[in-house]
């Protein structure tokens, strides 16, 4: 029933929003007095110019179902890019959404200068005392295509980690510009200080991701495996998200029940999340190093078999599987040294959420499931193994492998030593 009533919300909202694009090519001055600074600024960079661009519009529905929850002197700002435009969208408790700009031309929304020039605009334009940001779109973690030595990039050769913008205003097509998380911390470290990032995509969860946001953001909140397309239930959880005072489990806790007990358990399986605490990483990182140092030491393999994995294997010709930090150690170190490492493992990650199933777009692995959650952080971890040192060639001048290089990037490679191991 909750769904039926959404559904015609959205019918409803859909049509408003066609006339508000249509009728809205400039920016216009409205109600809500921009450059005055508020106690905060939500932002939601919705990175929709692809297959999930129906979604946009569901569940901006449920964020305005959700204004009402919003404390005061809170603003909420949406980024929306998806097969109609390219647009901004803002709402207070006291005001529904108003379209504030339509830009004129398609912005790219993984693109590097489009994302900064619409953050510069944001924070410019709707100044506060403190932020909040959800990152919406595709996600692949850290790992990211890339073309072959030598040769010119191919057109919408897919370059990941976050989003995908097919640059056609088409809702089918996922191929197209990505971002890698290099490029997304460089451009957010432009801005001001994040109180949280929360990832609404799939994968995004990962130790190499949190590390490398560590200085933009004092909580990274996501999931390490696959999220359905609804994704979270905005009207549950916008008061969380917009008050000043952040509460990561007051945003993971009803996400995490909407699967299990609410609408998506009857159509997916279940949900995995957790909260990074960003201040608490080095100390992660430090506890971690020797552990890895020696497991790993002279390109050494670890047999993870039978280690908790977030994606399924006959996929990893696009992801890595995955595997759970947590598990990662607790199959591989001694009891005494992983409950040592674990004291900084809880510091770092207070918050996790795991239900013993979830859905997978693979079918032939659907549900997934977790079999010891207790020694799972719901923090995933790369493994390196020489399967990804070679390269397979789908096309002429692309790459799905290599991973192992383009790992080295990374500042979790450095930080925890593996680059003494060989690999």
């Amino acid at each position: 029933m909750k769904r039926i009533f959404l559904h015609l919300i959205y019918n409803i909202a859909a049509v408003t929003c066609l006339f508000a694009v249509s009728s809205c090519y400039h920016e216009v001055d409205t109600w809500d007095h921009p450059k005055k600074t508020m106690d905060r600024t939500l932002i939601f960079y919705m990175a929709g110019e692809n297959s999930l661009s129906r979604y946009v519009a569901a569940d901006s529905v449920e964020m305005a179902a959700g204004l009402a929850q919003v404390p005061e002197g809170c603003r909420i700002v949406q980024f929306l890019d998806d097969a109609r435009s390219s647009r901004i969208c803002v709402g207070t408790r006291e005001h529904p959404f108003e379209t504030v700009q339509v830009f004129p031309r398609n912005i790219c929304s993984t693109d590097s200068a489009d994302m900064e020039m619409v953050l510069s605009y944001i924070f410019k334009r709707y100044p506060a005392e403190s932020y909040g940001l959800v990152m919406w779109s595709h996600a692949s973690g850290w790992v990211f295509f890339h073309n072959r030595p030598g040769r010119q990039r191919a057109q919408n050769a897919p370059r990941r980690t976050f989003g995908i913008d097919n640059s056609r205003r088409s809702s089918i097509i996922n191929t197209g510009v990505q971002m890698d998380v290099t490029t997304l911390a460089r451009v957010l470290s432009h801005h001001p200080h994040f109180d949280y990032i929360f990832f609404d995509a799939c994968f995004m969860q990962c130790i190499e991701v949190a590390y490398e946001l560590r200085d933009v953001a004092d909580w990274v909140l996501g999931s390490p495996a696959e999220i359905p397309g609804d994704g979270a239930p905005y009207t549950d959880i916008m008061r969380a998200l917009a008050s000043v005072e952040v509460a990561p489990n007051q945003i993971l806790q009803p996400y995490y029940d909407y699967y299990v007990t609410g609408f998506g358990h009857m159509s997916y399986h279940g949900a995995l999340l957790s909260a990074v605490k960003t201040s608490e990483l080095p100390g992660l990182a430090a506890a971690t190093k020797p552990l890895l140092r020696r497991l790993l030491a002279g390109r050494q393999l670890l047999d993870c078999s039978d280690v908790q994995r977030y994606c399924p294997l006959d996929s990893s010709q696009q992801f890595t599987e995955f595997y759970d930090m947590a598990n990662v150690l607790y199959k591989h170190v001694s009891a005494d040294e992983y409950a040592l490492w674990q004291r900084s493992l809880e510091r770092a990650v207070p918050y996790r959420y795991l239900s013993s199933r979830w859905s997978t777009g693979t079918p032939r692995y659907s549900p997934m499931l977790v079999d010891d959650p207790d020694h799972c952080a719901a923090v995933s971890m790369y493994v390196p193994t020489a399967f990804y040192d070679n390269l397979w060639w789908v096309a002429d001048d692309l790459t799905l492998y290599n991973w192992t290089d383009e790992y080295h990037q990374l500042k979790w490679y450095d930080a925890v030593g593996m680059s003494e191991t060989g690999w």
